[in-house]
């Protein structure tokens, strides 16, 4: 076949244009790519391009491809890269796994006659790349128990197939995995939501959050969002008493201060019982007639040389650099002089006699005195704090002291003082304790619990021995062995009560238990016995042809699991059967 060539070369190539050929008869071959030029994104599976000619056929096809920005042009060839498909009429290149790299100049070239190549040119663009991820807000104070949203904002392509969040405590280098799916701490945090929201902010929650998102490029991280842990000051003003008389050389009116941050400033108000406006009585107040303590948790208030100008209401105010707090009010009463009378004389509990190991209570009460007593317990002229109690009723303080008793105690005495500042030296009682002098034997075993139960019930047996001195031992036995499994104790007012609990099985039945009591005096332990039968309950059908085929008499027996005996005369039992 002859061609009218246009080019009065043979072998011609066409770059960067569509080519088209006239032939003699006035027909064009020309050779189209498509797309002309294209876009694909970093991470897509593949990217298809089309190369077609009309006219005529193709004797032969090739790729090649070079950088946009031009250099050196390389051949293509079928492989894990690239997927080549050639026709007569046309050829297809695919591009698998698209990478930033494969964004080039592609070339598609036919081959048809004695020498003559026809060449066309496709570009491709490849979009994306690593995330740009964005963290907000950089700092922010959380109050304790409050939600806190943080805001990730993941931009570009390809799209995030993971979202990772961080967490660095306060003070430490030790990053951790948050586990966003723990959704009783955390919501978000995943590809349809990246923000994440902490929920019922707590003082482990504060520190470092950070945001990583990955795609098919890689991982990119955000800045990081630190977070504080804030929580309201709880303040508290108290007066030891409500009152004071004029004259006394000072009160104390306490305060109490927790949370996080601690307090950085505080101070006192003073209001009118009438009101009227506040007066503040500053931090570091210390002279004649107030002294504000300097101390974060306990900035306690003195006032000296009480006058009936003292008499107000008191307020403790604090603040933490993020809001200022206040106690509630503390009434300070001041009466005048010829109100001060002295406590009563303090009435004390009887002496007692005790048994070791039992918890013994003393009580001390003043009535009267104003302002009201003091009222505490002493022994060997140490005050005694653990397990006091004071309470007041009328115009009757009372102290009770309660403690568990050792032999130590015997013959000890123990003091009680009431004071109020109105005598030289507080009011005195005394009163003692004394051990019982005589050992006694425990009291016979008593045991609770019943004889009949159902096989796999729980079996529930209680022993009891009341009194004897010292306190007996009270334990359970089976076949003359102490049984230290399911055996639970206590002991109240004198009473011993030791616990057997188990389960019944087939060996239980008729068997015999024994309780024992024993605190040394007697020549043998003190004993009780009680026993438990068991009963079970069965349906029985015959469930072989042998058995269904045999012929049942007065008095057959069927073992059921080489167990249980029982009695029929027909091929079905049922009724309630004793345990054999």
């Amino acid at each position: 076949m002859e061609f009218l060539v246009l080019i009065e070369v043979l072998n011609l190539i066409l770059i960067h244009a569509i080519p088209k050929v006239q032939t003699q008869n006035g027909g064009q071959i020309s050779l189209l790519v498509n797309p002309l030029d294209g876009t694909s994104v970093y991470g897509d599976a593949s990217y298809n391009i089309q190369c077609t000619i009309t006219g005529t056929h193709a004797t032969s096809w090739s790729w090649s491809k070079s950088s946009i920005t031009g250099g050196t042009t390389t051949t293509i060839s079928t492989g894990s890269k690239y997927s080549i498909a050639m026709y007569p009429n046309a050829t297809h290149l695919t591009i698998n796994n698209i990478v930033e790299e494969d964004e080039q100049d592609y070339f598609c070239q036919a081959t048809i006659g004695i020498g003559l190549k026809f060449q066309t040119q496709s570009r491709l663009i490849v979009n994306g790349g690593l995330l740009a991820v964005g963290i907000s807000p950089t700092y922010a104070d959380v109050l304790q128990g409050q939600s806190q949203l943080i805001t990730c904002t993941v931009v570009g392509e390809p799209a995030a197939t993971i979202i990772n969040w961080y967490f660095t405590p306060i003070g430490s280098e030790q990053r951790q995995t948050l586990s966003t799916g723990n959704t009783a701490k955390y919501s978000g945090g995943n590809t349809q939501t990246p923000s994440l929201t902490v929920l019922n902010f707590q003082s482990s929650d504060s520190g470092n959050y950070e945001c990583i998102a990955f795609n098919a490029v890689g991982g990119s991280r955000s800045t990081y969002c630190t977070l504080g842990f804030i929580s309201d000051l709880n303040i508290t003003a108290s007066l030891k008493t409500h009152s004071t008389i004029e004259g006394d050389s000072i009160v104390t009116i306490l305060c109490e201060i927790s949370g996080t941050p601690r307090a950085i400033e505080w101070d006192w108000t003073k209001t009118s019982v009438d009101g009227g406006k506040a007066e503040a009585i500053a931090q570091g107040t210390n002279n004649a007639k107030r002294q504000v303590i300097n101390s974060a948790t306990n900035p306690n208030l003195n006032i000296y040389s009480i006058t009936e100008n003292d008499e107000g209401i008191y307020k403790c105010r604090a603040n933490n650099g993020k809001r200022q707090y206040m106690s509630g009010p503390v009434i300070l009463e001041v009466l005048e002089a010829s109100f001060r009378r002295a406590p009563g004389e303090p009435e004390t509990s009887r002496p007692l006699a005790f048994q070791a190991g039992i918890s013994v209570i003393l009580s001390c009460s003043s009535s009267g005195g104003n302002p009201p007593p003091s009222v505490i317990w002493l022994r060997d002229d140490i005050e005694m704090s653990s397990g006091t109690n004071t309470s007041t009723s009328g115009n009757v303080t009372t102290t009770t002291l309660t403690f568990a008793t050792t032999a130590d105690d015997n013959l000890e005495v123990y003091e009680c003082q009431a004071a109020n500042g109105f005598l030289q030296r507080p009011l005195v009682k005394t009163t003692y304790l004394a051990l019982k002098p005589s050992n006694n034997p425990p009291g016979q075993p008593q045991i609770i619990g019943s004889h009949l139960y159902d096989l796999g019930d729980t079996v529930t047996l209680s022993c009891r021995s009341t009194g004897g001195n010292p306190l007996p031992i009270v334990n359970w036995l089976r076949d003359k062995n102490v049984i230290t499994n399911g055996i639970s104790r206590s002991t109240d007012s004198g009473v011993v009560i030791t616990t057997l609990t188990f389960t019944a099985g087939l060996e239980d039945h008729l068997e015999v238990f024994e309780c024992q009591a024993d605190n040394g005096i007697l020549q043998k332990p003190l004993s009780s016995t009680t026993y438990i039968e068991l009963y079970c309950t069965y349906n029985l059908r015959a469930i072989s042809d042998d058995v269904n085929k045999s012929t049942f008499t007065e008095q057959t027996k069927l073992v059921v699991n080489a167990k249980t005996v029982f009695t029929t005369n027909s091929n079905i039992a049922t009724g309630s059967f004793l345990a054999p």
